[in-house]
């Protein structure tokens, strides 16, 4: 596995060109309170007539932020279409690191995920039952909530995801009753959302759904950015090519088992 990922990886730089131009894509979901709100998203697709699995992005706290990297040199590579959910500008802001947390929470995120899924669903060439989620930070909260299946009477919930990934993601105090795989990364070391919360994170009973818990000795957030060692440096987090490489092998095995072709 690991040959032939970095095999996957080197040959991103030849076919990046063909597959990043993004496609900007609108539709509905329905907000807590009834109203329907117009996402929009970036859609990237391999070439060819698919059908193809798809990955819904979900970005950290602010703006875009890992997700273009990913979509662009990763899920492209490995044949999946991946669209990247912008849940701010469609309400009015930028962001929810400092603020507005309550226009855009992790539960909210978790709809405008499931309000992905359903577009998806609808697309000529994406098999739908290969439909995966995976999120960043606060985007990986919102793919825990996405994953409870207590909240399945919820809009466009119809079916689950096939595969669940989150990284780094804020971890709640318990996980209901899972209806998707999850798979779940995060360093030792994050000061942002603490690695404890996770590992303390209660299930009622035991998972029927696969269900994976990585720790990554010395890791902090965003230890999968590889930008992060040529740009300004940023608070409690640092690029960890070890953790980084193990974490691209895992999630490429974790969406072939449960969301490949």
């Amino acid at each position: 596995m690991r040959r032939l990922l970095l095999v996957v990886l080197c040959l991103v730089t030849a076919t990046t060109a063909a597959h990043a131009e993004a496609e900007t894509v609108q539709f509905p979901m329905t907000e807590f309170s009834g109203e329907t709100t117009v996402l929009s998203a970036a859609m990237t697709r391999p070439e060819g007539e698919g059908p193809f699995p798809a990955v819904v992005l979900l970005n950290g706290c602010g703006g875009t932020y890992p997700t273009v990297a990913w979509a662009e040199r990763f899920f492209g590579a490995l044949g999946y279409v991946a669209l990247r959910i912008d849940s701010y500008g469609p309400r009015g802001i930028d962001g929810v690191c400092r603020e507005h947390r309550a226009v855009a929470s992790p539960a909210i995120r978790a709809r405008d995920a499931h309000a992905g899924k359903t577009f998806l669903e609808a697309l000529p060439f994406v098999d739908p039952d290969a439909i995966a989620v995976a999120g960043w930070s606060h985007g990986g909260s919102a793919v825990l909530a996405a994953v409870e299946s207590i909240k399945s009477a919820q809009p466009d919930r119809q079916r689950p995801f096939a595969a669940a990934i989150a990284i780094y993601p804020g971890c709640a105090p318990s996980l209901l009753e899972l209806d998707s795989p999850l798979l779940i990364m995060i360093g030792d070391a994050d000061i942002w959302t603490p690695a404890e919360r996770c590992i303390a994170m209660r299930m009622p009973r035991e998972p029927d759904h696969e269900y994976g818990l990585v720790i990554y000795p010395g890791a902090s957030h965003g230890f999968d950015l590889e930008e992060l060692m040529d740009g300004p440096p940023m608070q409690g987090m640092t690029y960890d090519p070890i953790a980084a490489e193990d974490a691209y092998e895992r999630m490429s095995a974790f969406l072939e088992k449960h969301a490949g072709d």
